[in-house]
């Protein structure tokens, strides 16, 4: 039975680990819009309309999210869930050479709005935005402004710096923008996205190499 919890045993392993302990670091349980769940064979977190599994997402599982009223799932393995569309992501990571010494901006909502905003058409810019600033308030995200580009380093583990929103402003593009600021970013650790597979050769371009893959599940219409 998948019953909600309070506290989260978990290690920032991998990219589901780590999205579960980052967000449970940064809102905790006191907030309905993110909620944490175990069942038998996982740990689950609903954040908005999007759910992530970390574990196997058994019958039981994938039941409740297909119940829950989420709009998106992401999860480790391929699963069918009734009612969703199951696609593959590619997880890619990026040796940091650290060769770059950039100062990078403040952010702003504003300047984030023309970068990011226009870049992801499908996204809810002011949500999004809310629980970034949120995560970076708490300490457990980061945000890199360099001119009209921009990444929002998620979470990390040991090894790995997940980033999200990876844009630059469309009239900006091609210029070399945002190589300058991956390279610029200091860590020991590996770079890594969640990239869909038009987005790969962007990433490859970029220096990332594919280490895995990755499912992501969305809601049919």
């Amino acid at each position: 039975m998948i019953g909600q919890i309070t506290e989260l045993p978990l290690q920032a392993e991998d990219y589901h680990s780590a999205k579960l302990c980052t967000y449970f670091r940064a809102y905790g349980t006191g907030y309905d819009f993110c909620r944490f769940y175990r069942s038998q064979s996982a740990y689950i977190m609903i954040f908005n309309s999007n759910a992530v599994v970390c574990g196997e997402c058994d019958d039981e599982t994938a039941c409740f999210i297909g119940m829950s009223g989420a709009a998106t799932a992401e999860m480790q393995k391929p699963r069918d869930i009734a009612g969703f569309s199951v696609h593959t992501v590619y997880h890619m990571t990026r040796r940091q050479a650290n060769s770059a010494d950039i100062i990078f901006d403040d952010i702003s909502a504003d300047r984030l709005r023309g970068i990011v905003g226009a870049s992801f058409a499908e996204m809810d810019f002011s949500a999004w935005y809310c629980d970034l600033s949120h995560r970076i308030r708490h300490g457990v995200s980061q945000g890199f402004l360099y001119g009209s580009s921009f990444a929002a380093a998620d979470m990390e583990t040991q090894r790995e710096l997940f980033l999200s929103a990876v844009s630059t402003a469309p009239a900006h593009r091609k210029r070399g923008n945002m190589r300058a600021l991956l390279d610029g970013i200091r860590t020991e650790k590996c770079l890594s996205v969640m990239a869909e597979e038009s987005m790969m050769g962007f990433y490859l371009h970029l220096g990332f190499e594919t280490a895995a893959q990755c499912c992501y599940a969305v809601r049919s219409s």
